[in-house]
């Protein structure tokens, strides 16, 4: 068909359409820009780049009447509720579609079309089905019972929850370096003239924590500023940003969060309810942000800069909570260039991408799994995500409730299928001991005793392991305790020939007394992964006895 056939027919076509349908082809989009769908071009927003959609590719297909209009129907309901880089998605798949849309025709080209496709056409379909399209009821059914990896992603241990063991080893090894970094402080070393590498080390890690205590993007992260973290009890409505907090322990704080959207201004969306932080997080947030305003004057000083309490506390509310570099590397002339630097809305030393910063800063080695070799589990905030939602399912939590908690939708958490309690806590003991055997039996016993630290003992003094580092067990918070709490640890190492099965005995014993007293299993999550963690530990034990007492042959 050449060019001027082609427009002939659409120009007749949108003839047709508009004397039938009138103003229901009018929609407006999230940003209250109004466009009528039979237009080529859809003007989303006014922010520039990806603000438009180009429909135009629809007039060189032979859609029929009804199938035009359906097409332009779900486009545009896409882009009345979803952000435009969502509706270009849609726009940009619904060309893998045939000229004739019905059962038969989908399940031809169906295998030919990629995953990610298949599940981005999902969502056209969904929509369809939403504005009443019945046609597509049967299509979308299909492609319900079609889908590649939805449900196997929950249960991969690459990509979906991690298990108990996996997450309280993150959480372990998480709480530990920190512990150790407070431990050592943060006096002046040669690496760093004002000691500001130890600074950005802590609040990466601390960053790493705050992905799991708030269940939320790097992206989010990123865009705090200390102006978004106040005590409890204190209002974000304060006009005032003059907050000032005393180092307190028992101080518990609150922190606002910032919806990262695809060509959203920077932080213009903040969601309407702030996230608490328990004690244990709060004293850490605190500890960093008392040293923060310590180098940060002292680098101001540094360049001839002296601000008082008040001036300093403004400046350091408009600056970013995980701050890049330049701003202890930045040569400010006056107050007046300084104070222009910042602002609540503006990006000047914030990350333009903090993940890989904040990969730098986990451990190579020392998260465990029971699933995988310990050295490809990584910390994912999409695996946090999905192992919070589905741990709050299996405690009966509300959709809405863990929507609030997780910063996600209620429809993207009813999506999410739930691990039953059995499947979340099976463990492959003999993987899991081989796993012990590698890691635990490095070092020899007469290395390990030589270490300036303690060994662990159970009631009647006998020795179970060694402590490898004293500064790893503070802020520890097992409420089992030690020796039990200690299994599964990467600070603790089991002697073998020692007493571990009175450990697990006893274990087993209270596990039993506390069902027995009605209480769930779910609630006994804890103890049930340190039963898991002794008997591994036992296996790893008998295991490198054997190999011991085969060398000696």
């Amino acid at each position: 068909m050449t060019e001027r056939n082609l427009k002939n027919k659409s120009k007749t076509r949108t003839m047709r359409l508009n004397l039938k349908y009138g103003d229901s082809l009018i929609y407006e989009s999230r940003d209250g820009f109004k466009f009528n769908i039979l237009e080529d071009i859809w003007l989303l927003n006014a922010r520039g780049n990806g603000n438009k959609i180009n429909v135009s590719w629809m007039h060189r297909r032979n859609f029929d009447d009804e199938t035009f209009f359906m097409l332009l129907s779900i486009l545009g309901e896409s882009a009345k509720n979803c952000s435009p880089f969502t509706a270009e998605r849609y726009n940009s798949v619904a060309k893998h579609l045939p000229d004739v849309i019905d059962l038969e025709q989908i399940k031809l080209v169906w295998p030919t079309i990629s995953h990610s496709n298949q599940k981005n056409l999902s969502g056209v379909f969904y929509i369809g089905t939403k504005l009443n399209f019945k046609r597509l009821e049967s299509i979308y059914d299909f492609i319900q019972s079609n889908k590649i990896g939805s449900k196997s992603k929950m249960y991969d241990p690459t990509v979906g929850c991690y298990s108990d063991i996996e997450y309280d080893s993150i959480c372990r090894t998480l709480n530990s370096r920190i512990n150790e970094l407070i431990n050592k402080g943060f006096s002046l070393s040669r690496e760093s003239r004002f000691g500001v590498r130890k600074l950005k080390t802590f609040g990466l890690t601390l960053a790493n924590l705050l992905l799991i205590g708030i269940v939320r993007r790097p992206e989010q992260l990123a865009s705090l500023k200390w102006c978004d973290i106040i005590p409890v009890g204190s209002s974000f409505n304060d006009p005032r940003l003059e907050y000032e907090y005393d180092f307190s322990e028992l101080e518990s704080l609150q922190i606002r969060i910032c919806h990262i959207k695809n060509g959203a201004p920077f932080r213009q969306d903040i969601e309407k309810t702030p996230q608490f932080l328990n004690q244990e997080i709060s004293r850490y947030v605190l500890i960093y942000r008392q040293e923060y305003q310590r180098k940060i004057k002292i680098r101001l000083e540094h360049i001839g800069i002296h601000l008082s309490q008040q001036e300093i506390t403004r400046f350091i509310m408009l600056c970013p909570i995980f701050f890049h570099e330049a701003l202890f590397k930045t040569n400010f002339n006056n107050k007046i260039e300084l104070f222009k630097s910042v602002g609540e809305k503006s990006e000047a030393f914030h990350y333009k991408s903090l993940i890989a910063s904040m990969q730098t800063t986990l451990p190579k080695s020392g998260f465990r799994s029971d699933r995988i070799p310990a050295e490809e589990l990584r910390l994912s905030n999409n695996r946090v995500r999905h192992t919070v939602i589905s741990r709050g399912v299996l405690n009966h939590e509300s959709d809405t409730q863990l929507a609030k908690i997780t910063g996600v939708t209620v429809d993207a958490v009813k999506r999410y299928i739930d691990l039953t309690h059995e499947a979340r806590t099976q463990i492959d003991e003999k993987y899991l001991g081989n796993t012990l055997l590698k890691e635990a039996f490095s070092l020899s016993i007469k290395e390990l005793k030589k270490m300036p630290e303690y060994i662990v003992t159970d009631e009647f003094e006998s020795e179970l392991g060694i402590i490898k580092n004293s500064n790893g067990c503070i802020g520890c918070k097992s409420t089992l305790g030690k020796p039990i709490g200690c299994y599964g640890c990467i600070n603790f190492v089991a002697l073998p020939n020692k007493t571990h099965k009175a450990q697990l005995i006893k274990a087993e014993q209270k596990y039993e007394t506390n069902l027995k007293k009605g209480q769930e299993k779910s609630a006994l999550d804890k103890l049930s992964i340190q039963i898991s963690w002794i008997k591994a530990t036992i296996d790893a034990c008998d295991e490198f006895i054997v190999q011991q007492k085969g060398l000696k042959c």
